[in-house]
């Protein structure tokens, strides 16, 4: 049986996603497909529109085996740390293969450009990094080039992972154009739209209704106003963008006009996002660890047996509190303040899909 690692954020579920899903089941007659999702926030440094625990329900009900979190921080860094910990955390469950969209669709190209980022330029790469660069950023100014797109920057991210861990994953691309990439977007900027329907299977269209977006500004400026000299000690957060905040926040009144006051050639808009989102969350530069647990969203029978054939595994069905876990629980804790849902939510046990 070949395990195929699907790394996604499903923000929300859409008709992209199927074909990917499509795509890992053709790879082999008996496959096992493990999904590892982005919980309630965003690599692009956004509170999800829909939570983990929909996500986890969607990606069943669409042929994926086993859903697992993607952990914080990880989930919210750039691509070279949001890869790291995709791959590390699905070669703790022995994947074989992950499959990932391309723009350019040639692995040949995109495998020559993470060995020239580890064999000839590690050092700069990792001292751009440093200095609050982009992943993509980086890499176009290193090939002298402006041409990488997002799921290029993220394929070569996971091949440098793999190699530089010297991890026993094959991995394998389908051409996937920037139509799907656009209507998430789209779908984010549409919720109450009838052009949803056109873009996401009705099992998602059905979670979207009554959905928006959450604005969580007026808690942010409460929060670096009252830990002006703390936030330094948030993750993302340098001196330079630190001081920028500092000086901004005071004649900032909307999310959107903070943001774009934080913006230039160093820190990009996602960039920005992250950092901020680092500060609501009150992630701090020591929580940048992968846990030493893998929290399972769901999983259907054929996953489940999976799972209990595995050893030495700390695998958490059943969240608890306790040092380990204390990163989660506090921002799904917010998640719920801030979409006014039950702060036990929390607490779910993972979703088991029947057969049908």
């Amino acid at each position: 049986m070949k395990k195929i690692g699907l790394i996604v954020e499903y923000n929300p579920l859409h008709n992209g996603h199927l074909i990917h899903i499509e795509n890992a089941k053709k790879i082999d007659k008996d496959t096992l497909l493990i999904a590892i999702v982005s919980g309630n926030y965003t690599q692009r440094g956004e509170i999800s529109i829909i939570s983990k625990w929909e996500k986890a329900t969607l990606a069943l009900n669409h042929g994926i085996d086993i859903v697992i979190e993607l952990p914080l921080p990880f989930s919210i860094m750039s691509a070279d740390n949001f890869s790291y910990g995709a791959i590390l955390t699905l070669n703790q469950l022995n994947v074989d293969t992950i499959i990932f969209g391309s723009e350019t669709e040639n692995i040949k190209d995109l495998e020559d450009i993470a060995n020239k980022l580890i064999n000839e330029d590690i050092n700069y790469f990792k001292n751009n990094l440093k200095l609050g660069f982009d992943t993509k950023k980086i890499i176009n100014k290193m090939l002298n080039k402006n041409y990488l797109l997002p799921n290029d920057t993220l394929g070569i991210s996971y091949i440098k992972t793999i190699k530089e861990n010297s991890l026993p994953i094959e991995y394998r691309t389908y051409k996937r154009n920037n139509d799907y990439l656009k209507s998430a977007s789209n779908i984010r900027n549409n919720l109450n739209n009838n052009i949803l329907k056109d873009l996401v299977p009705s099992d998602s269209l059905k979670i979207l209704k009554n959905k928006k977006e959450v604005n969580y500004f007026n808690y942010l400026k409460y929060k670096i106003l009252s830990e002006k000299e703390n936030i330094k000690d948030y993750l993302l957060v340098d001196e330079g963008i630190e001081n920028k905040i500092l000086k901004e926040i005071d004649k900032s009144y909307s999310l959107d006009s903070f943001i774009e006051k934080l913006i230039s050639k160093r820190y990009s808009k996602n960039k920005v996002k992250r950092t901020l989102l680092c500060i609501l969350l009150s992630i701090k530069k020591e929580d940048k660890v992968l846990p030493n647990y893998i929290r399972v969203l769901g999983f259907n029978k054929k996953g489940q047996k999976y799972l209990k054939s595995l050893k030495n595994k700390n695998i958490i069905t059943n969240i608890k509190n306790s040092k380990e876990t204390e990163l989660e629980i506090s921002c799904d804790k917010i998640y719920c303040f801030l979409n006014n849902i039950d702060i036990n939510f929390y607490l779910n046990k993972p979703i088991i899909k029947s057969n049908d």
